[in-house]
């Protein structure tokens, strides 16, 4: 397939021109369409700009399966920032802990299994002896992003700087199994390929 040589962010990007109202994902019985999951990434990763991620930036993207994960994804790809992926039944603590592993200060959060008050489970990390993260990030109201499709016009032309298909996109962490959990990186190409 002709995407396997491409970047996430260039992905999007060409599934947006080429038949962006084909609907892709339903979510909460709201369908989404390429071009709506484009324009909502564009402009989340306008707001993970301002916050201060940029090219290269590892940051923990952490929730169960939803629609605000996927536009925060391809937000990041956008961005050229390295999507760390981390898992939604982690503890505080624990997050913390790949926080450290990972050199992660941005965390993009969704709905987690251990997280009955946001609130209180936000501080629990902030107060972990092993975490490194200062900035968290909110992907739970996707539909913020519908609300604000207006703005894609202003915007659209940001990012343009393109995104090698073979760079870092991706990390995902081992079990952990035989000792710590490790990072392993992974590109846009390795990811399409398989």
């Amino acid at each position: 397939p002709s995407y396997m040589g491409v970047s996430f962010k260039s992905l999007i990007e060409q599934k947006a021109d080429i038949c962006g109202d084909k609907v892709v994902v339903v979510d909460h019985n709201r369908s989404w369409t390429w071009s709506e999951i484009n324009k909502c990434a564009q402009i989340m990763a306008v707001d993970l700009s301002y916050m201060g991620v940029k090219k290269g930036t590892r940051v923990g993207l952490c929730g169960a399966n939803s629609i605000g994960w996927i536009i925060c994804f391809f937000a990041l790809q956008k961005l050229g920032a390295m999507a760390v992926l981390i898992n939604f039944e982690l503890r505080p603590a624990e997050i913390a802990t790949v926080s450290e592993l990972g050199d992660i200060s941005y965390l993009c959060y969704g709905q987690m299994s251990a997280m009955k008050d946001e609130y209180q489970y936000i501080q629990e990390v902030r107060a972990s002896e092993d975490n490194k993260i200062t900035n968290f990030f909110s992907i739970h109201n996707p539909m913020m992003y519908l609300q604000r499709l207006g703005e894609y016009e202003i915007v659209k032309n940001y990012y343009h700087e393109p995104v090698d298909a073979d760079a870092p996109s991706v990390m995902l962490y081992t079990s952990g199994s035989t000792g710590k959990p490790k990072g392993v990186m992974l590109s846009s190409y390795n990811l399409l390929r398989s």
